[in-house]
């Protein structure tokens, strides 16, 4: 076994005081029903199981950081080997832009900015080079041409259905030798160029869709999913796959997310 071959996945994922968000900006939020000490125990359950699988970093972001900065994942994506910060859409969350661009500087990793609309939970890359992106209500048509001809790689737009599928990752989940995703989420052009591109796909039912099994991740052979999704439990084992469950529902109503939206990827350092 080379030194390569034993290296964990290294990944980040935000910490803060209160887990509470007191704005909707997508059908998921209700911000009525937020518990954010239940939010809380569920983040650090979660974040055992991470430690089993992968070497964690934490990012403890000041008391007066924007209210959804937790969603470590729509902060920047890692595209090609490169931090890409994000470019929002909503008011509300643009400010999350300069704490992640301060949090990697301190710690000498080289960022660039996107220049064009861009969400970390927006982008699923399956396949060599080839980045899929969610087109609606947190993407324009034109975004993945502008993207492609910015990064030298191909970003292809999916159109979705509705607003409930503000990030691709609510309907699209990619394990590397498997994607899986939910028909409803996408219009017919979307479908059909899912279909020809990744023959091999898997639907998700709408039960899964709802359970947010699209937010799972794969961490090598092991994938995190939600807790008590059996029939996508039984899906994953059926092609070789390890199943670890977390209960992490107290942030649906935070925003509608999992484990995949808590997390993200950080490249290897060189240098």
């Amino acid at each position: 076994m080379t030194a390569a071959s034993r290296t964990r996945p290294r990944i980040l994922v935000c910490k803060v005081d209160n887990f509470g968000v007191d704005y909707s900006i997508n059908p998921w939020m209700k911000p009525e029903e937020n518990d954010p000490e239940l939010a809380s125990r569920q983040w650090h359950d979660m974040l055992a199981v991470l430690q089993k699988h992968a070497d964690i970093e934490i990012a403890n972001f000041p008391d007066d950081a924007p209210q959804e900065i937790f969603w470590t994942r729509d902060g920047y994506g890692v595209i090609d080997g490169k931090i890409v910060l994000a470019q929002f859409a909503k008011p509300e969350r643009q400010p999350e832009t300069a704490h992640y661009r301060q949090w990697f500087a301190d710690r000498g990793y080289e960022t660039v900015e996107a220049s064009t609309t861009f969400e970390g939970g927006n982008i699923v890359h399956h396949g060599p080079g080839v980045y899929y992106v969610g087109i609606g209500d947190r993407a324009e048509s034109d975004d993945p041409a502008k993207l492609s001809q910015q990064f030298g790689v191909e970003f292809v737009g999916l159109d979705v259905t509705s607003n409930h599928f503000f990030h691709l990752d609510v309907a699209m989940l990619s394990l590397g030798d498997h994607l899986f995703y939910y028909p409803g989420a996408f219009t017919s052009r979307a479908q059909a160029i899912i279909k020809k591109r990744i023959p091999n796909a898997q639907e998700l039912s709408e039960s899964e869709m709802l359970g947010f099994c699209a937010n799972s991740i794969a961490i090598g052979d092991t994938v995190i999913i939600p807790a008590n999704q059996h029939t996508f439990r039984a899906k994953l084992e059926s092609i070789g796959k390890q199943v670890v469950e977390v209960d992490l529902s107290a942030f649906l109503s935070i925003g509608g997310g999992g484990v995949h939206c808590l997390t993200n990827t950080l490249p290897v350092m060189i240098g």
